[in-house]
């Protein structure tokens, strides 16, 4: 998994926040936590809206592709990562067309290439159970190609990594995380309003 965003606070306003909650310390674990989970949601979001645009992908599925280490009361660190798997072509709004399938990225068309659901073992099963088109990842449609002439054996067609998609757009998730700390003091603002409003 390649590594995209570390959202964090520094230590010149963790001692300002300790201040501001030093008749309820035992809540800054609560504020910490749950201000960089929602800050790192959202950017989240945002990441997978602004790739959607440049791929092709289903925001739905670029979500699935970056991995979210959610801060807790012990950590206070939320991690977003993109993973290293190359994510199958039908992701790619494939598409059978004729003698072949077209879809959104690379060469877009594969001659010979059809799409058919398979038992997801034959897919490989991590894939499957990130990218799988069936809620219970039984099985998994793909979009395959004869190895030669023959009708067997077949293998399936896969795209690029998110990790290869991000590296091709340069610019564009820093758009999307610029404003990620700004966003947390927003966030921790706002939890910080909460608590000391129970505490009234």
């Amino acid at each position: 998994m390649a590594g995209m965003l570390d959202v964090t606070f520094s230590k010149t306003d963790m001692k300002k926040l300790q201040r501001t909650l030093q008749a309820v310390p035992k809540a800054m674990p609560k504020v910490m936590s749950r201000s960089l989970n929602k800050t790192a949601t959202t950017v989240r979001a945002e990441s997978a809206r602004k790739l959607s645009k440049h791929s092709g992908l289903g925001i739905n599925v670029i979500k699935k592709a970056i991995e979210f280490n959610k801060a807790t009361y012990k950590n206070w660190v939320a991690r977003l990562g993109v993973f290293g798997i190359r994510i199958p072509l039908i992701r790619f709004n494939a598409k059978q067309k004729g003698t072949g399938v077209k879809y959104n990225i690379g060469r877009k068309f594969v001659s010979g290439g059809f799409i058919q659901t398979m038992p997801a073992s034959t897919t490989g099963g991590i894939i499957a159970k990130i990218f799988g088109t069936q809620k219970t990842q039984k099985q998994h449609t793909g979009v395959f190609a004869r190895e030669g002439k023959a009708r067997l054996p077949i293998h399936e067609l896969f795209g690029p990594s998110l990790g290869n998609v991000v590296e091709k757009a340069p610019g564009l998730l820093e758009k999307a995380t610029a404003g990620a700390g700004a966003l947390l003091e927003k966030n921790i603002d706002a939890q910080v309003k909460l608590i000391l409003e129970k505490g009234k």
